[in-house]
């Protein structure tokens, strides 16, 4: 004999609604996932050693307001 609490999750709406969040939450993970390879590719440098160095080469330009009389 099942357990109380088991009977009413099966017969009930959550357990669709529960298996409804994980196939969603593991196609974004997937999708995340294509993006980082996609993006940093997965030969030579990394995801993370593409995006220092270009932060690292980046020109930071500062433009004061003159005064005004």
């Amino acid at each position: 004999m099942m357990p109380k609490h088991l009977r009413y999750f099966l017969r009930s709406e959550l357990g669709a609604v529960t298996v409804d969040w994980v196939v969603l939450t593991a196609v974004v993970v997937a999708m995340g996932g294509a993006t980082v390879v996609a993006l940093g590719g997965t030969q030579g440098d990394g995801f993370a050693d593409n995006i220092g160095r270009q932060i690292g080469e980046a020109e930071v330009q500062i433009i004061l307001h003159p005064e005004s009389d």
